[in-house]
């Protein structure tokens, strides 16, 4: 079947099957790497960056006669991933800020009967840490912005333009914690340089609130850089509040965590309404 199908097979039906491509039809990588790694073909398929990401997390270590080619499909994959970043929209002059604390480790809304899948496939589950690395270091290397991490501290993090995405994001992933293991928002407009046009967090936001800290800080970074940006604050727990006045039109609320994240980004900056139009064009 595999040798029948696989020619046609698009590139996302093929992302979804590699498990079973592994297992059924091992030859037949080399064919599959082609795939992944073909520009157009990525392009084509409108796929976003963390789908490939989510694949390469997936791609079981329960063949372990076919370690080998498991570790080529996943080099394929980490390609396919930074491919697939010319599918993400550009958003240019952007501090892009991953929350590196300590509660960070948690699962993105990951249910119990998913963390036990794939501790019995040997997988590990997705931690808000990891998705907001991932995401961050998207779309640092799609527009060239900044990134940086915070906790009780923030650092902007030095990267190569030309590093691969998912190294990046790894790296990101893998912080425990900057100057301690605490979540003081206000460390990002103290440290921040330059005036951007837009910032996005992706935290729990379960931060340190005390005195309004975070405003005092933000108002100082707009004045010292003569600053006035959108502030887009990703929840990506369940759990948390706001940081800043969310009464503020320019002070965005998001919550979970979705691969179209950019692109709503994108929408919302052109119509502030967009959600609310998509809704009301439903028909009953």
């Amino acid at each position: 079947v595999w040798h029948t199908m696989l020619s046609g097979m698009g590139v996302f039906e093929l992302v979804k099957n590699l498990n079973g491509l592994l297992r059924d039809a091992p030859e037949l990588v080399p064919d599959a790497v082609k795939k992944l790694c073909d520009r157009e073909a990525i392009k084509r398929s409108k796929m976003f960056p963390f789908r490939f990401y989510a694949a390469w997390k997936n791609l079981a270590a329960e063949f372990p006669d076919q370690l080998q080619k498991a570790l080529i499909l996943k080099e394929a994959l980490a390609q396919a991933l930074d491919l697939a970043c010319d599918n993400v929209p550009k958003l240019e002059n952007t501090l892009v800020v991953v929350d590196v604390s300590g509660s960070m480790s948690s699962p993105v809304k990951a249910d119990r009967a998913a963390i036990e899948r794939n501790a019995r496939r040997n997988v590990e589950t997705l931690s808000m840490r990891q998705a907001g690395g991932l995401m961050g270091a998207i779309q640092a290397a799609v527009g060239k912005n900044d990134i940086m991490v915070f906790a009780s501290q923030a650092a902007y993090v030095p990267y190569v333009p030309s590093l691969p995405s998912l190294q990046l994001g790894e790296q990101i992933g893998k912080m425990q914690g900057c100057g301690g293991h605490g979540t003081d928002f206000h460390e990002i407009f103290r440290v921040a340089y330059k005036a951007y046009d837009r910032i996005i967090i992706f935290s729990d936001c379960q931060g340190w609130r005390e005195g309004g800290e975070c405003t005092k800080a933000f108002q100082k970074y707009k004045q010292t850089h003569g600053a006035d940006p959108i502030v887009y604050m990703v929840n990506l727990a369940e759990a948390g509040g706001a940081m800043l006045n969310p009464g503020n039109p320019k002070i965005v609320q998001l919550a979970g965590f979705s691969e179209k994240l950019f692109d709503q980004i994108q929408m919302m900056e052109q119509d502030p309404m967009v959600l609310l139009h998509d809704i009301e064009k439903v028909v009953f």
